[in-house]
């Protein structure tokens, strides 16, 4: 990660001295350099660089002023990173660890860096200013005034309409993916058997299961309605039903492409196995199964969906 570059624009404001002053008399006049300190960004939030002082315009009260000082400085920082380091990580924990000590080395513009860990509960896994240990962070209190949403442990909790509708298509769309490259690889090596009815209906399984996925993953799509819909239960509901039909199909696809490829289909270098494994993962988002049809169930009955 580059330290964002920031330009500093110095104002040199000029003092204009009377003439009534004798020519003998000694002068003491303080000039300042006024800091104008910026940055350029498009629209998308990417900082711009490259730009000279002829660029920029500066000022004071509808007065121009001039530009005595034009630089391009990185400037201290404070950087805290928030690391995902439950189960579902644990393959990729030790490329992260990497990847930050890189980032610690490489960068040398920050006052201070923390590094706090997450799975069940979040701890500081490391902390230190300017590369030098500093002081532990035991606790971090947040102002009752600060927080904008409290939710109670038991019962259903309105703020989750808008959390499944938006990030349920995300989830999906992961292991729908995983299924869809698992038939790329299943066909590649279906095809030296082409002629064998057993892998014709395999494929043909395959094939199936991975459009029944992927509609379903479409219609969530559609529900979320690049984000302008309005959280219902009932939404949430049809968002889960879909999401449970997405990952079983999705994984029937992967186990008939298992199936397609043969003996092939579990050589390491394919990386079927590997996406017979990852598709298993969708299982454990919410709702798994079960419990989505227990919800649906509970609202179809006028319950409340959640006990």
């Amino acid at each position: 990660m580059k330290a964002r570059p920031y330009v500093f624009c110095l104002l040199l404001l000029s003092v204009t001295l009377p003439h009534s002053l004798a020519a003998q008399q000694t002068l003491k006049i303080d000039v300042d350099l006024v800091n104008v300190i910026l940055t350029v960004q498009d629209a998308a939030g990417r900082i711009i660089t490259g730009f000279d002082a002829g660029e920029f315009r500066i000022y004071e009260d509808g007065v121009e002023q001039k530009i005595s000082v034009f630089e391009r400085e990185d400037v201290g920082s404070s950087i805290g990173i928030l690391v995902d380091n439950s189960l579902s990580m644990v393959d990729v924990l030790p490329m992260m660890k990497t990847g930050l000590q890189d980032f610690a080395r490489r960068t040398n513009s920050f006052d201070e860096l923390f590094v706090m860990t997450f799975g069940t509960r979040v701890r500081t896994f490391h902390d230190f200013k300017g590369g030098d240990e500093g002081a532990k962070i035991d606790y971090v209190f947040v102002p009752e005034g600060a927080i904008s949403l409290a939710r109670s442990r038991i019962g259903f909790a309105p703020i989750f309409n808008l959390v499944a509708g938006v990030a349920m298509p995300f989830i999906a769309g992961v292991y729908v993916g995983v299924a869809e490259r698992a038939a790329e690889v299943a066909l590649d090596l279906a095809r030296k058997r082409a002629n064998d009815p057993t892998v014709q209906w395999a494929t043909g399984e395959m094939l199936s299961a991975l459009k029944v996925a992927q509609t379903c993953h479409d219609a969530m799509v559609r529900l979320t309605n690049d984000f302008d819909f309005t959280p219902s239960a009932e939404n949430t509901s049809e968002v889960f039903m879909l999401k449970t039909h997405a990952a079983e199909q999705a994984k029937k696809a992967v186990e008939s492409a298992m199936d397609a490829s043969g003996g092939a289909g579990f050589y390491r270098c394919n990386g079927l196995e590997r996406l017979l494994r990852d598709v298993r993962a969708s299982h454990y988002h919410p709702l798994p199964a079960k419990q989505q049809m227990v919800f649906s169930g509970r609202l179809g009955l006028g319950l409340e969906p959640i006990a």
